[in-house]
């Protein structure tokens, strides 16, 4: 998979992979983790054998991210992907039986982390007094 190919597979895939950057790093709670972690041992267990853990590409696997524990179907970081409550295992891309299901439509996923932004707004406001407008800036 060169570059371009290796973009455009990851701009079709922009909302899941923000939100899945957002679970991992940012804002999740403990059932967004558990969820996850049982995500990454299915994933990890290699059922499918489709589990990339040292992001390779080749005939049989992708990564978007050369390098990263990936998932082989779809290249996305097993991580982040494993975080991304409105994401499906990627086994539905070869025509198979996902091994795990999306919990939530991207549509809710999308209203909860803005509603997790505004409390983080409200938060850093009465913390230190200042109101912070991301939108204006």
């Amino acid at each position: 998979m060169n570059l371009k190919e290796k973009l455009q597979t990851a701009w079709k895939n922009k909302e899941q992979i923000a939100e899945g950057f957002f679970n991992a790093w940012v804002s999740s709670g403990a059932e967004v983790k558990e969820e996850a972690l049982r995500r990454l041992a299915i994933c990890r267990a290699n059922a499918c054998g489709m589990y990339n853990p040292k992001g390779e590409n080749n005939e049989t696997v992708k990564a978007v991210f050369s390098g990263a524990e990936s998932c082989g179907g779809c290249g996305c970081k097993l991580y982040e992907m494993c975080h991304a409550m409105s994401k499906t295992c990627s086994l539905y891309l070869v025509g198979k039986e996902p091994l795990w299901e999306a919990l939530i439509t991207e549509d809710q996923e999308k209203e909860a982390h803005d509603i997790a932004f505004r409390k983080q707004q409200e938060w850093e406001q009465a913390v230190t007094g200042n109101q912070t407008n991301i939108e204006n800036k």
